[in-house]
């Protein structure tokens, strides 16, 4: 395996590869039947891609793409494209999976950064929430292990724990609540979108729509989350009497959900492009 494969820590020798079922090969180009968008290819990644049309071994893969004159430089950057279009679909053992695991934890530990697997969900509730729920576990273990550190510290640990559970409750279900908002939007005027998880990141793609529905939904999705996370800090507040605590925890995640509105990110990135094509 090439070290840039190794590295990337997207791949073991072990997996099966393929295709997403929302990609297709056309000709030279390889479509995203979500969006719409068509990538054009090289006649040798046309063939390689090919290949994963159905599950296959990972090595395997390999073996053909070196009778196709395909070197490992050369399949570290089709791995890498299609995965950066949430194309690629890896299925591993759990015996593999913690071996990667492993892996990226300890070269975390030495400063180095692997990459991460983006995935394709249905766009629906159901995913929106196992999705959050599976981006969180940092946070999740950071929070637990902040609560031990409070324990052995003897600071005030029935306060820590509040003061977590709270956060974790407001962040997770405004989030839920944000992404879902966009869905909504999104699902009263097409059917061809798709939920993308990269890392941490969390995003919808879908067919292009108008000028008006895409500023409704990039808009409507923060403000939502604000909502969410100030109204249930008061909620708290109201049944758990905490001066303050809970009221400043929801006016942080708030302030969480109202970043996503920077001109840098996903949903402030939108509301300038558009906003562009309209001034």
């Amino acid at each position: 395996m090439s070290a840039l494969i190794d590295q990337s820590g997207l791949v073991e020798g072990s997996d099966y590869l393929s295709l997403s079922r929302t990609m297709a090969i056309r000709g030279k180009f390889l479509v995203d039947t979500i969006t719409g968008a068509q990538h054009t290819l090289h006649h040798k990644a046309v063939k390689s891609i090919s290949l994963l049309e159905q599950p296959i071994p990972f090595e395997l893969w390999r073996q053909y793409n070196r009778r196709l004159k395909v070197n490992e430089d050369n399949l570290t950057e089709i791995i890498l494209f299609l995965n950066s279009i949430g194309g690629l679909v890896i299925n591993r053992s759990k015996t593999s999976h913690t071996r990667i695991t492993y892996r990226k934890i300890k070269w975390f530990t030495k400063g180095q950064m692997s990459l991460t697997l983006a995935r394709r969900w249905p766009a629906n509730l159901i995913s929106i929430i196992l999705v959050i729920v599976s981006t969180m576990r940092p946070l999740m273990l950071a929070v637990f292990l902040i609560a031990i550190l409070a324990y052995g510290a003897n600071v005030a640990i029935d306060y820590v724990v509040l003061s977590s559970i709270s956060f974790l409750l407001i962040i997770w279900t405004s989030t839920v609540i944000h992404e879902q908002t966009h869905n909504y939007i999104l699902s009263k005027f097409t059917n061809r979108k798709i939920l993308l998880q990269r890392g941490l990141r969390l995003g919808i793609l879908h067919k292009q729509l108008s000028t008006k529905v895409e500023l409704a939904s990039a808009l409507l999705g923060p403000i939502a989350g604000v909502l969410a996370s100030l109204s249930l800090g008061i909620i708290l507040e109201i049944f758990l009497p905490r001066p303050t605590l809970f009221i400043s925890i929801g006016t942080l995640v708030a302030l969480f959900h109202l970043v996503s509105l920077l001109p840098t990110y996903g949903d402030g990135r939108v509301v300038r492009d558009k906003l562009k094509g309209i001034l």
